[in-house]
């Protein structure tokens, strides 16, 4: 039997804890190859600014080092969506793609619409899971407060117990590159200033967890008073903003 292939497309869901995308590819598919295809049309977007592009950086490289603990790797495509696609097809063709849903700006809604075209005239499956409690294709909002609570208060993934199923397929080695100290602001064409260095807020599953557990063993005996004014807020409030923004921890896990 032909063993199957999955692309893991990262987008905003750098962690390993309560990954449902990562979970199903791993249940699904005999080969996963999580890959993040950073889009020259992100980092040219009107609402990209340095401080994007280093949560990025920031997110991948950590999830990469929780990879690295079990001998492997993920990789990066500097390319348009479709385009990477195509030439990973033709390279080495594959059967599925798994994905979290990204509820993000118009830009990144049509570019999904248009891989979902391109999987169906490829056949390939795509797999689509939400991530937060925004639920696409609803008629109405009667229903809403039931599928939010019925998403919130279901059991949380664990991290893979193996990740031994994420194999590069060597058609593709000349195509992806593995995430290393390269992958940098400065390669990118961005730069942060002294002073955003000094305010600069790690962006990372590891950061993540370290955040909550002090926002609610610590700072948060101070959220009622502190949130309201600008000298305590930095200290009083979760902090956690950046990290469900990109997927480093899910609300479902905070």
């Amino acid at each position: 039997m032909e063993k199957s292939t999955t692309i893991y497309w990262l987008k905003r869901d750098f962690r390993l804890m309560d990954n449902m995308a990562l979970t199903a590819a791993l249940a699904d598919c005999d080969k996963v190859v999580p890959i993040f295809i950073l889009e020259p049309s992100f980092l040219i977007a009107p609402e990209t600014s340095t401080f994007h592009v280093h949560a990025i950086i920031d997110a991948i490289s950590d999830l990469e080092n929780q990879f690295r603990k079990q001998g492997k790797h993920v990789y990066l495509i500097i390319d348009e969506v479709i385009p990477a696609l195509e030439n990973l097809f033709r390279e080495h063709p594959f059967q599925f793609i798994h994905a979290h849903e990204e509820i993000g700006v118009e830009r990144t809604f049509s570019r999904d619409k248009a891989v979902k075209k391109w999987c169906k005239l490829n056949k390939v499956i795509f797999k689509e899971f939400a991530q937060t409690g925004v639920f696409r294709g609803l008629k109405n909002r009667n229903n809403r407060h039931d599928l939010w609570k019925e998403f919130y208060n279901t059991k949380l993934l664990p991290p893979p117990k193996s990740l031994a199923k994420c194999t590069l397929p060597s058609e593709w080695s000349s195509v992806l590159d593995k995430i290393d100290k390269g992958f940098n602001l400065e390669k990118l064409g961005f730069k942060l200033s002294p002073l955003q260095k000094i305010n600069l807020q790690s962006v990372s599953e590891t950061s993540g967890k370290q955040t909550l557990e002090s926002f609610l063993m610590d700072r948060g005996l101070a959220y009622r008073g502190g949130i309201s004014s600008p000298l305590t807020a930095m200290h009083a409030g979760s902090r956690l903003s950046v990290h469900l923004a990109w997927g480093t921890l899910t609300g479902r896990t905070v």
